[in-house]
């Protein structure tokens, strides 16, 4: 009655094939976003030793949407391996959610230590927080399209 049959053995196997795919999957996950989290890096390292923020309008735009991609990429990556089901709704609430706090944590990081470069402050920190937001949902939407959101 509990030998080997051959439904109990492609149940065993199915689901073997999917803890395997799910790692799969996370790892390549984690590997797309240790490669945003290396461009982030290069790019705010080349922004304060070559004035890029000061030189291109658009460079801190760019570092708002990569930092909140980061962020709620990092954020998503450790929901999922924590809850295998996850909604794509739950991911972005998730995503923008961290995005828009670490975003915060961020701005009070530079106006404590003097690091605006702009007399309009409220318009730029505005502005910094929305691109928080996108960066975050561009994460979740970027992992649904390439299948990387379990």
């Amino acid at each position: 009655m509990y030998g080997r049959t051959l439904e109990n053995e492609l149940c065993i196997t199915t689901k073997v094939f999917l803890l395997c795919y799910n790692r799969i999957v996370y790892m390549r996950t984690f590997i797309f976003i240790a490669l945003l989290s290396g461009a982030l890096a290069l790019g705010h390292i080349g922004g304060a030793r070559f004035e890029w923020y000061l030189d291109f309008w658009w460079f801190d735009i760019v570092m708002h949407i990569l930092g909140g991609a980061v962020v709620g990429g990092l954020c998503v990556a450790l929901y999922v391996r924590m809850i295998s089901q996850v909604s794509v709704r739950g991911a972005l609430l998730v995503s923008v959610t961290a995005a828009v706090v670490i975003g915060v944590g961020w701005e009070i990081f530079e106006w404590y230590f003097d690091l605006i470069y702009t007399v309009h402050y409220v318009t730029d920190t505005v502005t910094d927080l929305v691109m928080d937001m996108v960066g975050g949902l561009f994460i979740v939407r970027t992992l649904q399209q390439y299948r990387l959101l379990v």
